[in-house]
């Protein structure tokens, strides 16, 4: 319990996020505009602001299923990146990526995650490569690669990894869920 005390305090103490256009003002986060933004960038800023939260929530969860020796805890989500990579046509039919699709988009962040361990504190840095695709629906993940590092020595990078299903892609999931949500009432 001290070191979540520990944790929302450092939290506070952190700057606000610097939005894309370098702006610091969360306040045009916070519009009272209903419902999922419709254009990437400003979803995706709404997105990473409340990223923690969705993502603590989902360790949390996970916590009560089984007992994990470890506490971590995410600590932030950084700036997003949009410039998309180039995607080759898939040599075998890959029905999960439609890369044709003018409604794909790539997205590029990280997270700082923080560990509380017997034998001490450890940070990690995740980068996250994010497909978001824009349905008649309402947004959705199609698709999430993450590679881990230590923190703030980096260290070997961790090979990419298929990560939709782990903690981070399933508080994006929920996230967009209760987006869509939001949009229809």
């Amino acid at each position: 319990m001290k070191h979540f005390f520990l944790s929302a305090i450092a939290l506070f103490l952190l700057p606000f996020p610097v939005l894309a256009n370098g702006d610091t003002d969360i306040a045009q986060l916070e519009s009272n505009e209903p419902g999922c933004p419709q254009d990437i960038e400003p979803l995706v800023a709404r997105m990473l602001l409340d990223l923690p939260g969705y993502a603590n929530r989902v360790i949390a969860r996970s916590r009560s299923v089984a007992d994990r020796p470890i506490d971590t805890y995410v600590m932030l989500a950084g700036e997003a990146d949009f410039e998309p990579l180039p995607l080759e046509p898939p040599q075998v039919d890959t029905p999960d990526l439609d890369n044709t699709s003018p409604n794909l988009h790539q997205v590029f962040f990280t997270t700082w995650e923080r560990s509380y361990r017997d034998t001490g504190i450890s940070d990690l840095q995740t980068y996250h490569w994010l497909f978001l695709v824009n349905t008649e629906s309402g947004w959705r993940l199609d698709m999430m690669f993450s590679r881990s590092t230590s923190y703030p020595i980096v260290g070997p990078v961790t090979p990419p990894r298929e990560s939709s299903r782990g903690t981070i892609g399933q508080a994006l999931q929920l996230w967009l869920r209760d987006c869509r949500a939001r949009s229809r009432y």
